[in-house]
């Protein structure tokens, strides 16, 4: 089901649990990420990916809040938020993920986080459009493909994608785009 938003929120949120890495209790540290496509295609490398480090595209289009590296508090503990209609007409595509980061380091995957969500709401009106539970995903899945924004006529139409896969960093989830 696609539905049609120009100012989005998405928000991850996840409870401070503890994963076990060589017996000690280790945070879990879930990571908010977008990449910017440009005519269909991640083509500004780094410049065009939105995530903790690099908070703000260049348009200023979208924007990240922040890491939050340990998931204390209720609610959305890392949002990205998008006004779509401030990017150039050329970016045609954004898509939204979680990570988890250090994950094979640390060897943790979505089923080892508590109370791990991602939603995306349409940012106009607060109504939540998608949202997934990340902690039933199963199989050592450590990142989500979650939804994409695609640029269509006036308005951009969001489409939940829903991919869970074993990538563990940025630049792996990078070269499918």
């Amino acid at each position: 089901m696609a539905t049609e938003a120009n100012k989005i929120l998405v928000g991850l949120g996840w409870d401070a649990a503890k994963g076990k890495l060589f017996g000690k209790a280790t945070p879990i540290d879930l990571d908010l990420s977008a990449f910017v496509l440009k005519n269909g295609k991640l083509q500004g490398g780094t410049a065009d990916f939105v995530y903790a480090a690099r908070k703000n595209h260049s348009d200023g289009a979208i924007i990240h809040s922040g890491d939050d590296v340990g998931g204390k508090g209720a609610g959305d503990d890392e949002v990205i938020t998008a006004d779509l209609t401030k990017l150039p007409f050329e970016y045609d595509r954004v898509i939204f993920f979680a990570t988890i980061n250090k994950a094979k380091e640390r060897k943790q995957d979505f089923s080892t986080v508590k109370n791990a969500y991602i939603r995306i709401a349409n940012a106009d009106n607060g109504v939540e459009i998608f949202k997934l539970n990340l902690s039933d995903i199963q199989g050592g899945k450590t990142a989500l493909i979650f939804a994409e924004a695609v640029r269509g006529g006036n308005a951009w139409v969001i489409n939940l994608i829903g991919e869970s896969t074993y990538d563990t960093e940025l630049d792996q989830l990078a070269t499918r785009y």
